[in-house]
């Protein structure tokens, strides 16, 4: 597509309050479901490179699996301390599509 917008997903390929990890344009991701609501994050903790895209939601916050670092989904930031975060990646359904623009 010649806006940036790549496919990662069927809407249907993720449930509500579940995260899944695609890579788009060679960028690993998280692609997470809120309530019908997609988000797309780096897959990296910077805690220690936890794969965040296998960790759990839980509310609006996704738990890395490694050592629980929980981030704000829709932010990227890390709740105990703000200043740290992850990227966050600009997401929209098209049709039955979950679409990611990593560049």
């Amino acid at each position: 597509m010649s806006d940036g917008f790549v496919r990662a997903f069927g809407v249907d390929e993720i449930a509500p309050g579940e995260a899944r990890v695609a890579t788009v344009d060679g960028v690993e991701i998280a692609v997470v479901n809120i309530d019908g609501e997609f988000h797309a994050l780096e897959n990296r903790c910077p805690h220690a490179d936890g794969p965040l895209g296998e960790g759990f939601v839980q509310g609006d916050a996704i738990v890395c699996p490694l050592h629980y670092w929980e981030f704000d989904i829709r932010t990227g930031e890390y709740l105990d301390d703000p200043e740290v975060c992850v990227r966050r990646y600009e997401t929209r359904v098209e049709g039955s599509d979950v679409l990611v623009r990593v560049r």
